[in-house]
């Protein structure tokens, strides 16, 4: 059950010192002395970008959030449903395209280029059907803008938005191996196409220059902390010296609600960007 677990990794830390960290959607009880190299990883990079307090606020998350599962079958059955759903859409969409968007990628056991690897974020792709419908939604005049998926991974989001005629379709990524797989897939992609500008870059989102001209930009919970806070400061520095059309629209993943807020506070600083509409994805915000 997930209440005696939590209750029992509490008391075991207290006893013998062991990390709490949210990895890849679970709540995890790791014992220090046991730990792989991957997980000690694992560890420091969550207790560096959270701090204790932020660790420990999300393994109670995430224990509540079991909780509920365990005592509330409609929402066990419904997460089932999700994630089968979930699969279902990555096997059809890799197969009907020819290309390796599915599964989860940890950053721990690969390169990146920057110093950012601790705000960096697990890869998941977004579900297709979700991701097309909110581009659509937009209802904006699509070659007029540049579209841009900061922490793109294994480019996914980059194939879906090159359906729509915009003008360029960029991705940025810092993780080489990542990117490899991304320019693959925009190479041998098999879906419709209506904008052929389409490339990935190699790049730290924090040093990223932001193009000229009216901007989608998407973030799929890629980073937070220090990343977050000079993204969202150079797209409000680069619209203040150009003033265009900028959307944000902001996929929340499995982020937990310390790192939602966090972008929503960076974002508010910036005094540039409003919230202009609520998806149950996440929300979108654009330049006034």
């Amino acid at each position: 059950m997930p209440c005696s677990s939590l209750l029992f990794g509490c008391g075991y830390a207290a006893l013998f010192g062991c990390g709490y960290a949210a990895l890849g959607g679970e709540l995890v009880l790791i014992t220090l002395s046991h730990m792989s190299k991957t997980y000690r990883r694992r560890i420091d990079r969550i207790l560096r970008r959270h701090g204790l307090l932020g660790t420990a606020r999300l393994a109670l998350e995430r224990g509540l959030f079991y909780l509920e599962l365990a005592l509330y079958p409609p929402r066990r059955a419904a997460r089932r449903a999700f994630w089968r759903r979930m699969l279902t859409y990555d096997a059809e969409f890799d197969r009907a395209h020819g290309v390796d968007t599915a599964g989860i990628v940890s950053l721990d056991t690969l390169e990146v280029v920057g110093s950012h690897r601790i705000e960096g974020v697990t890869y998941r792709g977004c579900d297709p059907v979700l991701f097309r419908e909110r581009i659509a939604a937009l209802g904006i005049d699509f070659p007029q803008y540049t579209f841009i998926d900061l922490g793109c991974g294994k480019g996914r989001t980059l194939l879906i938005a090159a359906q729509f005629p915009f003008r360029q379709v960029r991705g940025v990524e810092f993780a080489p191996d990542l990117l490899a797989v991304a320019e693959k897939n925009i190479a041998v992609d098999r879906g419709p196409r209506r904008c052929c500008d389409v490339r990935a870059d190699l790049a730290d989102a924090a040093e990223y220059p932001i193009p000229d001209g009216p901007l989608v930009v998407f973030m799929h919970n890629p980073f937070d902390g220090a990343v977050m806070d000079r993204v969202l400061a150079n797209l409000a520095r680069s619209y203040r010296e150009q003033r265009r059309d900028i959307w944000i629209v902001y996929w929340v993943g499995s982020a937990g609600k310390p790192v939602v807020a966090a972008f929503l506070a960076a974002l508010f600083d910036q005094h540039v960007f409003a919230r202009v509409a609520d998806t149950p994805e996440g929300p979108v915000f654009r330049a006034t």
